[in-house]
């Protein structure tokens, strides 16, 4: 499991964002957004496909968390799972192009 520095930076921003009103809710969230990635390393194509078709024969797969996406890669090759943004919901998908994808 590998988590992009983007990816870190979308959940302390969202942490942030909730702790303006309620800390302990925002540590609740921020818990369980890990938990669920955490999860994603069994079974990690339980998650339907954010992108048709593949983006240069990457896998993209996105699951709902709340009010977010959490984008994520899974490499067969190597069995791991590369989760690359935590995604507002109520957005537009990012595009492929501003993924970094590995």
């Amino acid at each position: 499991m590998i988590i992009q520095n983007e990816a870190i930076f979308d959940i302390e921003e969202y942490r942030e964002f909730i702790a303006r009103d309620s800390p302990e809710r925002a540590l609740k969230w921020k818990l369980e957004i890990l938990e669920l990635i955490e999860s994603l390393n069994q079974f990690p194509r339980r998650f339907h496909l954010a992108f048709e078709p593949k983006v240069d024969g990457h896998e993209i797969r996105a699951v709902v968390f709340h009010s977010h996406l959490v984008i994520y890669e899974f490499n067969d090759d190597v069995n791991l799972v590369l989760v690359l943004r935590v995604w507002p919901a109520q957005m537009r998908p990012p595009k492929p192009v501003h993924l970094s994808l590995e």
